[in-house]
């Protein structure tokens, strides 16, 4: 079984439409949501290894999926990542789907591996959400996140200077004052 829309022909399922009374259900695998980086269940602590950690998500129903449609929340604008049986734009390459009993499981990765946060000193918060709706109508509307670790753990040097060649140029600087603006004695 694959998620989609049901006039495809991609649903099946053993109950009758009377017997399921119950939402579809959304089981996040690995990482688990809401874990810090490096925490158990969590993202690696270290961004080569997180970067390439797909979200493993399992969504199920005993009567099948209608439509499956998830979203990233992210800045500034909403990015569709699946719909209609299939992954869209940046989560084309890398992402997948395979069928299980009652459902399937997914993999969602974006193209190339996770971006990093705009300053990769901090560290990017992935949020999706995830709106299911099986064959007779129920539906479930979930919203999970999950922390990527900071690209660079260590802030830049201010010019790439170290602290030794800056209090040098500080000391040279001081020593073409006149004597009696010298107040710094390195």
């Amino acid at each position: 079984m694959s998620l989609g829309l049901a006039t495809d022909g991609v649903y099946s399922g053993t109950a009758t439409a009377t017997d399921d009374t119950g939402p579809p259900m959304i089981a996040i695998i690995s990482p688990t949501s809401g874990v810090a980086p490096g925490s158990p269940g969590g993202f690696a602590a270290d961004f080569p290894t997180a970067s390439t950690t797909p979200i493993v998500v399992q969504i199920t129903d005993d009567t099948g999926i209608d439509v499956a449609l998830i979203t990233e929340l992210g800045s500034p604008d909403e990015v569709v990542v699946f719909r209609e049986s299939n992954f869209r734009g940046r989560f084309t390459i890398g992402s997948t789907q395979v069928p299980i009993i009652g459902g399937a499981e997914l993999q969602v990765k974006e193209t190339g591996g996770w971006a990093a946060a705009t300053d990769p000193t901090m560290q990017r918060v992935i949020t999706l959400t995830f709106a299911v709706v099986d064959t007779v109508g129920n539906a479930v509307l979930e919203t999970h996140s999950w922390t990527l670790p900071a690209k660079n753990t260590s802030p830049p040097q201010p010019g790439g200077a170290t602290d030794t060649d800056e209090l040098e140029l500080a000391t040279d600087a001081i020593n073409l004052l006149p004597s009696q603006f010298r107040s710094f004695d390195p």
